[in-house]
């Protein structure tokens, strides 16, 4: 079988640890025929050779622009976005781009155009999934092509793929989570007795939260989880604006210690829920026992889900980093891969 030809949107964290992916051995069925960031649009169509791409990770790394970079591994910059997707010939689109929950973004004008012409697409990116699922999945039926997003919840944990597969002819009624590594983290630190601004400061040296850490601390990121999973394993909408949100901003040294003293751990848990014909959905400060999966330490991520005909299942792992996300990114790449063997 030919290589699929992939363009790549977005070279941060989890963009440059798909570049590192892509250039091993084992991923020979992928070749990377476009890249984009916010520096421009560039197409490469006799693909990128694979000993460029951990040189055009680590340039980005060090801060350098695809502008930049370009010339030296045989990109050419077109016009925009469109004109690039065109020109590099590719079968599938990996938009990795900044998320923007309120209006999609830069990420869904470039998802629209690449189903418009008849492109796969793999998503990491959630805010144009939560602002424009209908209008993406109404692309997707005009244009013949497919969605996956397994990376867009739980990090490289199969969140979605598991909910799914245990949702068929099992309805889920109710997913208790923790969906934010960095919640969990600054929580678990606080047990140590550091403030909220102390514990946010260490989850930023460690690389685990952003400069801005709001829409993590916020219940932001949290939020539109629910909202893909809302769609993904209950098949139902959700919009952002109907969850309930709790900023761990609120937790203070005190209530981390009481619930210590009772057996018990105090995080920020994600609940999703069936009421009539609808769904509940908040993201809550709320005291769990240490015995249960929602009590997870460092930066790790649970999932339960709640069904109607065969009990729970429970998803533990680490839900955050780029490496993490990144193969999950490929696992929805290879599930392209042998959808079009017809394996």
């Amino acid at each position: 079988m030919k290589e699929l030809r992939l363009f790549i949107s977005g070279l941060g964290h989890v963009g440059r640890a798909l570049l590192g992916r892509l250039s091993e051995p084992d991923a020979a069925d992928f070749a990377a025929c476009g890249l984009a960031d916010s520096s421009g649009a560039f197409s490469a169509p006799g693909g990128l050779g694979r000993e460029a791409l951990p040189g055009l990770a680590e340039g980005k790394r060090l801060g350098g622009r695809l502008a930049d970079l370009a010339p030296g591994c045989g990109l050419r910059r077109e016009a925009g976005i469109r004109e690039a997707l065109e020109a590099s010939g590719a079968g599938i689109l990996v938009e990795l781009a900044p998320t923007d929950p309120l209006t999609g973004g830069p990420a869904l004008v470039t998802a629209l155009a690449a189903l418009e012409l008849g492109m796969d697409l793999v998503f990491a990116s959630k805010g144009a999934l939560v602002a424009a699922w209908d209008r993406l999945e109404a692309a997707a039926s005009a244009g013949g092509g497919r969605i996956l997003h397994s990376a867009t919840v739980g990090g490289g944990m199969p969140v979605i793929d598991a909910g799914r597969a245990f949702s068929r002819g099992n309805p889920i009624q109710r997913i208790e989570a923790l969906l934010n590594g960095t919640s969990v983290y600054v929580l678990s630190m606080m047990e140590g007795g550091l403030s909220v601004e102390q514990a946010v400061a260490q989850a930023q040296a460690a690389g685990l939260a952003e400069a801005d850490p709001s829409a993590d601390l916020d219940g932001l990121d949290a939020a539109c989880k629910l909202c893909i999973l809302a769609r993904s394993v209950m098949g139902l909408p959700l919009a952002l604006g109907d969850v309930e949100r709790q900023s761990v901003r609120e937790a203070s040294p005190e209530a981390v210690a009481s619930a210590l003293e009772r057996g018990e751990r105090l995080r920020a848990v994600a609940v999703l829920e069936r009421t009539g014909g609808g769904l509940s959905a908040s993201v809550r400060l709320g005291s769990v026992p240490a015995s249960s999966p929602l009590a997870r330490t460092g930066s790790e991520n649970a999932v339960i889900f709640h069904s109607l005909n065969a009990g729970d299942l429970t998803v533990l792992g680490k839900g955050a980093g780029p490496r993490e996300t990144a193969s999950a990114v490929y696992r929805d790449l290879l599930v392209l891969r042998d959808l079009r063997q017809g394996l």
